[in-house]
């Protein structure tokens, strides 16, 4: 398969994963045969098992780079934009239900939503971007905001899921106090991200029957340390005040 940007770092990456793994499993992993990457192949990236058609064709496909041209016709069809809506749709909304009683809005457009994100190749930061910067007042982007609306736009939660999902880091504890072991896991870096969401509230329009992200006009942001009792204020990106 051709090389790009990224590819050595995750096959590194995974390689590292699978050698401790196996050390500690104390086997040692071979290659997937045929059966095992067709099936594996087309579970994770059409999210259904290849019909006894297309696994004939495939197992009496003897030319060299098979698996490579079958993962470029999956992933040039049609069902993967809808598999990757799917996983995205799990990973990203969890099988929440929003408790905000107004709030109407048909999971299927944020799926749709996903789905063209798909289609276009869009990357994950610009997918990120889209989430993050969507109030729901774009007629292309409202379905963006079910990330929010999803979660009530409760400053708290929004804070905990943006670093878990976004930054890799879960800064839950960190609401109440620095991490007694991850020494980065800092209560000034918890209010720090939730300084950029703590004035979003939820907004509805009655009349259109529609659901948005607004913002409250100002607000403030300090905690107290449930260890020690000191108190701070804290603006992203600057230093926690003395």
């Amino acid at each position: 398969m051709p090389d790009r940007p990224g590819r050595r770092f995750l096959n590194r990456s995974i390689g590292s994963s699978t050698r401790v793994t196996s050390a500690t499993a104390c086997v040692r992993p071979g290659v997937a045969d045929d059966a095992e990457f067709l099936r594996r192949g087309y579970l994770d990236l059409a999210g259904v098992v290849p019909t006894a058609v297309q696994a004939d064709a495939f197992f009496g496909d003897s030319a060299e780079g098979k698996r490579g041209r079958l993962v470029d016709r999956l992933l040039a069809a049609p069902t993967f934009s809808l598999q990757m809506s799917r996983v995205f749709d799990a990973m990203l909304v969890e099988r929440r239900v929003a408790t905000i009683k107004s709030y109407d809005f048909k999971p299927a457009e944020w799926q749709d939503w996903l789905a063209t994100a798909f289609r276009g190749n869009m990357s994950w930061d610009r997918l990120a971007a889209a989430m993050l910067q969507s109030d729901g007042t774009s007629d292309t982007e409202a379905a963006a905001a079910r990330f929010y609306l999803v979660r009530d736009v409760e400053p708290h939660l929004l804070a905990r899921d943006i670093g878990r999902l976004f930054l890799g880091r879960d800064l839950q504890c960190a609401q109440c106090h620095d991490d007694p072991r991850i020494k980065t896991y800092r209560q000034a870096d918890y209010y720090g991200l939730y300084a950029f969401v703590s004035r979003l509230k939820h907004f509805r329009d009655d009349k259109k029957k529609l659901n948005f992200v607004t913002e409250k006009a100002n607000g403030d942001v300090s905690f107290t340390s449930a260890f020690s009792g000191a108190m701070a204020r804290r603006i992203p990106g600057c230093p926690v005040a003395k």
